[in-house]
């Protein structure tokens, strides 16, 4: 198959859909399971534990796709010594994260499912360190058949444990865990197909690796506490039904996150040998994954405002029903997260991440203390737009780095998208609620499946894309 960024992410998206049916029914068991209290407990021991989780990131993926697209660096000894670290780093910091969450106010409930939350961290983190060596040689469909098997062992517990009117906390997460360990073993299976590394402590090698990712890290760390604290604040402030309504909606938008991250992830190997050139293709790069990621951010927001109720009643039933405004909320968050996601690449790829955790620290303090001010009288609302506004300020300031012509789009094709999204949202906007009131859930298919479909041909109608465009998804990039 030919090397090309739409032919992997084609595939990619393709092992994200059915991965995704997966988590969608396993999301309707565990809610329907628990309800939005429940729920809400299984969300604040994913969320506390994460935090611990992101600290151990340490910027390790990142330098690893940055490393391993350079030919002159040794891929085999750089595999081998960031999984090790990284696996290292894990261990020390969730175990901190168990033990400080016994002493916490959370119900036994929650600070025992955060014994299973970092047994899964531990390896759903150890393997996604190694999804740079998957894009380094573009067999992106081995991390998707990763996902889709252990999703598919995921969703066979969960079912299970419905049938059974198993409803504990712990049992979903102990169900998580398996499935992470599931993925750990098929990534390592494939990964050495690439590259033969092996496991081995190496104290110099870890200092130098620590030393490069250090800027790195902090910039992670930041935003990855920013990303997560909203719902532990929310925890010890409000009540688990709270925390319920708000993280359905953050679940969902995970999964979108996805997308933009794969993306930058398969352009990234080709931004850092451009950057390190110092070459016009850099920017031409830049410019036409920002275009291409527009474009989907787009469409994503018009629809996802319009069917912002049937989405959170599909997943979650009735009982969340006021999760659609969060929802909302989250939903231009993630639009800008587009844009930070390609930005922030190229700030690793041009070496520039020292510059960048001014922002990422000013945008973590901000997020945590408004989050502080606003949480107690203002509930899951005040969590919701903070994140936006935390995200704006981060888009920004990022852009600004590499310079904001760079990264969005010109006025022209933005009138363009904009033109073609409309297209799309006049028929939702006009007939979907009267279907939806008709028939139920069963609308969302054709409006799910139709809209992109109406948005990409009235893209191509109004000369959105050109030749160039088309040749930079479906052309040879390695």
């Amino acid at each position: 198959m030919s090397a090309t960024i739409a032919s992997n992410a084609f595939i990619a998206s393709a092992g994200r859909i059915v991965g995704g049916v997966f988590a969608l029914f396993t999301t309707i068991f565990i809610t329907r399971s628990l309800g939005t209290s429940g729920f809400g407990e299984y969300s604040t021991a994913v969320a506390f534990l994460y935090i611990f989780n992101a600290i151990a990131d340490f910027g390790l993926y990142s330098y690893l796709v940055r490393e391993i697209s350079r030919t002159k660096n040794d891929e085999r000894s750089i595999v081998g010594h960031t999984i090790t670290l990284r696996m290292a780093f894990l261990v020390v910091l969730l175990s901190a994260g168990i033990l400080i969450g016994q002493v916490l106010p959370y119900p036994e409930a929650v600070k025992r499912g955060m014994v299973f939350a970092a047994v899964s961290y531990f390896f759903l983190s150890s393997s996604q360190v190694l999804m740079g060596l998957f894009q380094r040689y573009l067999v992106i469909w081995k991390a998707a058949a990763a996902e889709v098997i252990s999703r598919g062992v995921q969703l066979a517990f969960v079912c299970f444990l419905f049938l059974s009117d198993e409803i504990k906390i712990e049992a979903f997460l102990g169900v998580l865990a398996v499935a992470s360990f599931v993925n750990f073993c098929v990534v390592i299976f494939f990964a050495r197909q690439h590259t033969t590394f092996t496991f081995g402590v190496s104290w110099s090698a870890w200092k130098a690796i620590a030393k490069e990712s250090f800027p790195i890290a902090l910039s992670l760390i930041f935003t990855l506490i920013y990303f997560r604290l909203d719902t532990v604040l929310l925890s010890l402030f409000k009540s688990a039904h709270e925390v319920g309504i708000y993280n359905i909606s953050y679940k969902l938008l995970e999964n979108i996150i996805f997308y933009p991250a794969m993306f930058v992830g398969l352009l990234m190997p080709a931004l850092s040998r451009e950057a390190e050139n110092h070459s016009e293709k850099f920017a031409e790069l830049l410019q036409k994954g920002s275009k291409t990621l527009f474009a989907v951010a787009v469409p994503m927001v018009f629809g996802g405002v319009i069917l912002a109720r049937p989405i959170i009643e599909m997943v979650g039933g009735t009982a969340f029903r006021e999760a659609q405004q969060p929802f909302v909320v989250l939903l231009l968050a993630t639009a800008c997260i587009f844009f930070g996601t390609i930005a922030g690449a190229a700030v690793i790829a041009l070496n520039k991440q020292k510059q960048a955790i001014p922002i990422y620290f000013c945008a973590m303090v901000f997020n945590v203390l408004v989050n502080l001010v606003f949480i107690p009288q203002y509930g899951y609302m005040a969590t919701a737009i903070t994140t936006l506004i935390t995200e704006v300020i981060v888009t920004a300031g990022l852009c600004g780095i590499v310079g904001a012509r760079k990264i969005l789009p010109n006025p022209a094709f933005a009138a363009k998208v904009f033109l073609a999204g409309g297209v799309m949202v006049t028929p939702l906007f006009l007939f979907f609620n009267s279907f939806y009131d008709s028939i139920g859930l069963v609308s969302l298919i054709p409006a799910i499946v139709g809209g992109p479909i109406v948005f990409f041909a009235a893209l191509v109608a109004v000369g959105g894309f050109s030749r160039d465009d088309f040749n930079f998804l479906f052309g040879r990039i390695h």
